[in-house]
Order: C-alpha cells, then structure tokens, then sequence
C-alpha cells in the first residue's frame, strides 16, 4: 500500500537498478535524484502522479517508461549525460508540467520521433542545454509557450512539428510546420 516513495535512494552512488516499485506508488519525486551510477529502471507502475526530479543525475541512456497517470515531471531527467531517448508519451492523458524536464541531457540528438501530448501548453528550459539535440519531438498543442525550452540546442525552432488532435485515437496525425 505504499504510495510515496520520495527520495528513497537519493544520492545513493551503489545503486544500478531500480527494481519494480508496487503498483500503488504514486509520488517518486528524487527516488533515484543523483544516483549516478543508475542505468535500467523496470517498468514504472501507471499509477504514478508525480515523478519530479525522479532520475535526475543518474547513468540512464533509455528512459523508463512515462506512467499513464503522470502529471508532472519537473527536472525528471536533468543533468542525465547518457540519456538518448525520452519516454513515449503517447498514454500520458493527464501530463501538464515539463519543466527543465531533460535540462542538461548532451546525449539527445534525434527524438523527432517522440510526440508531446497536447495536455502540455507550457514549456519552461525543457529541453534547454542539451546541447547535441538537433531534432525535437512532435508537440501536441500548437499553443504552447517555449520559454527557454530549446536554448542552447541545435534545434530550429520552425521546424518543430505541431501534431493536431495528438492522442485522438479517431483521427489521424496532422503534422504542419510549427
């Protein structure tokens, strides 16, 4: 029954792995914050709300996975050097907070593949710092305010695509140029 799990293994330098959390977990702000030799998570349950600055600081290159339930995800992922990759966020129904979410992760180049859910209208210094990311992710509302959120990347901010009715699974994908 535990549901918080709030800087259980912060700063822990040993730990490689997290091992599947229960099911009821909802909040893993700073689990695994400055863990820097963690590099595999097992599946994250989709009963988990909150996971700000969950694996931030660690050896991860591929992201667990985005929990359905997730809403926020502040610096989940800042200063991860290794990390090539950010979740597929395509159940993410409810995500609205991104902020710093991959400040700082030098490894992304390409995640052009990856959609931002349309839940999302606001991007504070998200993706700011990467400094190798070429291609950004689709985003799915084309209303979103960019604050900082591509500074210091390689990213060209006209070619960012704008999915419209991202998620909608009755439609099909509209990609224009943003």
């Amino acid at each position: 029954g535990i549901e918080i799990f709030d800087g259980t293994f912060m700063n822990n330098i040993k730990l490689e792995k997290l091992c599947q959390l229960p099911e009821t977990a909802k909040n893993i702000i700073h689990i695994c914050h400055g863990c820097t030799r963690l590099q595999e998570v097992e599946k994250l349950p989709d009963a988990i709300e909150e996971m700000d600055w969950a694996f931030a600081e660690t050896a991860i290159e591929l992201p667990p996975n985005a929990p359905r339930d997730v809403r926020d995800m502040e610096a989940t992922f800042k200063g991860c050097v290794n990390l090539k990759d950010i979740p597929d966020f395509s159940e993410c129904h409810q995500l609205t907070h991104v902020d710093n979410m991959c400040q700082c992760c030098n490894s992304l180049v390409d995640i052009s593949h990856r959609m931002m859910p349309a839940t999302i209208d606001y991007y504070a210094a998200t993706f700011s710092d990467c400094n190798n990311l070429e291609l950004a992710p689709a985003i799915g509302n084309p209303d979103a305010t960019y604050e900082w959120a591509f500074h210091n990347t390689k990213v060209n901010i006209d070619s960012i695509s704008v999915a419209d009715n991202l998620f909608d699974e009755d439609e099909k994908f509209d990609f224009t140029s943003y």
